[in-house]
């Protein structure tokens, strides 16, 4: 439950509990009888994960990036769910990461994440697999064509995107140079249980 820019309060139920209804319930008959009461739209989501994303990025003092709002405004005009949020070729520290991933949140419709080409170096992969575990509604996520810098750090990283608990089916590292210092502890990861969700793993061109 929170308060809005705009003061609209706004109650996210994602498959409402006996005690969610009940707090509906209890909101329903205690808030003055003027309140309305609607559910939201794509166009409302899209709202949402703009002021967010702006939060976000006021907090760190960072500024949005242009391609995201785009992609998002465009929903929201459309009042269209947004299921993909592509930014290849778009270099991206982990600031990036964080504001985006922060939103993502508040928009629970994104279940893809392209992030080829983007430059990502150790701290932006770090914010990239704790931001994974976070949010469980995205199921395909594409890092492929990154000039990632391959040694210990890196090459731990990828293996926990497949070893932590996320929501990731479908993981892409095509046209990577992992070497073998990259590909090992992937290997290992997929070959010991574990708690992840990946079931395709794109490992074309890698070097």
């Amino acid at each position: 439950l929170w308060l809005t820019d705009d003061q609209r309060f706004i109650l996210r139920l994602r498959e409402p509990s006996v005690g969610d209804r009940r707090l509906l319930r209890y909101l329903r008959t205690s808030l003055p009888a003027s309140t309305h009461f609607s559910e939201m739209t794509a166009r409302d989501y899209a709202h949402n994960f703009v002021t967010a994303y702006d939060h976000a990025c006021h907090r760190m003092h960072y500024p949005v990036l242009p391609s995201v709002v785009r992609q998002v405004a465009a929903a929201e005009q459309a009042n269209e769910w947004m299921n993909c949020l592509a930014l290849p070729g778009e270099p991206l520290a982990s600031q990036d990461l964080e504001g985006v991933f922060y939103a993502l949140h508040f928009y629970t419709f994104c279940n893809e994440v392209i992030l080829s080409g983007c430059d990502l170096d150790a701290a932006a992969l770090g914010v990239l697999v704790e931001e994974l575990c976070l949010n469980p509604e995205v199921k395909a996520i594409d890092i492929s064509a990154n000039t990632f810098d391959v040694n210990v750090t890196t090459a731990a990283l990828l293996a926990d995107i497949v070893r932590r608990p996320t929501g990731v089916e479908c993981l892409s590292l095509a046209g990577n140079r992992l070497r073998d210092a990259g590909v090992a502890p992937l290997l290992d990861a997929l070959s010991t249980p574990n708690t992840s969700s990946i079931v395709e793993l794109n490992l074309s061109g890698c070097q």
